[in-house]
C-alpha cells in the first residue's frame, strides 16, 4: 500500500497532538474496560481531550485495523495531511 493510500485511510483522524501509538493505547485500554478518566491519567492528557479523542476514533469503521496497517507504533501522523483544526478536535494542549 502506498503512503498516500495509508494516509487516506486515516485522514479523518490525523491530528498533530495525537499519534498512532497513543491512539492505539487509548483503544486498547478502552477495550479492557478502563474508564476514560484513568486512561487520561495513563496518557498524561486532559480527561476531556481523551474523551473527545475516544469519540472521534470509535466512529471510524475499522479504526484498529487501519491503525495496525498504518503502523500503530508510528511517531506521528503526517502534519501536511491533517484536517482543518480550527474548530478543535480534542487534542492535548501544546
Amino acid at each position: 500500500m502506498t503512503t498516500n493510500g495509508r494516509q487516506h485511510a486515516l485522514h479523518s483522524i490525523f491530528h498533530p497532538h495525537w499519534t498512532p501509538s497513543v491512539d492505539s493505547q487509548l483503544l486498547a485500554l478502552r477495550d479492557q474496560g478502563v474508564p476514560l478518566h484513568r486512561i487520561a491519567v495513563s496518557l498524561m492528557r486532559q480527561p476531556k481531550a481523551v474523551e473527545q479523542r475516544w469519540h472521534r476514533l470509535r466512529v471510524v469503521p475499522g479504526v484498529r485495523e487501519r491503525l495496525r496497517r498504518f503502523g500503530a507504533d508510528s511517531a506521528e501522523y503526517p502534519v501536511e495531511a491533517s484536517p482543518d483544526l480550527t474548530h478543535g478536535s480534542g487534542g492535548a494542549a501544546p
